[in-house]
């Protein structure tokens, strides 16, 4: 559901980001915009959904990679005792 929804929003920011940007800058025909919007829309929204869908199935291997690499490096990073001080 959250791969639909952010999919959704992406594309329709895309669709209206594409549309507005050949209707002004390039002075194409209302056809030519709409066709572009729809087709970068789509593809943007559809990289999206498969970007969050992956997220949302590998999160746990991050979240378990993230520990064990803290672990790691807190363990190299360890400060030694210093030497007793001189009198």
């Amino acid at each position: 559901m959250l791969a639909l929804a952010a999919s959704l929003i992406v594309g329709a920011g895309l669709a209206a980001a594409a549309y507005r940007h050949s209707k002004s800058r390039r002075k194409a025909s209302t056809t030519q915009s709409a066709a572009l919007a729809a087709v970068g829309g789509a593809a943007g929204g559809a990289a999206t959904w498969a970007t969050v869908s992956l997220m949302l199935m590998g999160w746990p291997l991050l979240v378990a990679g993230g520990i064990v690499a803290a672990y790691i490096l807190g363990r190299r990073s360890q400060q030694k005792a210093l030497p007793p001080a001189r009198s």
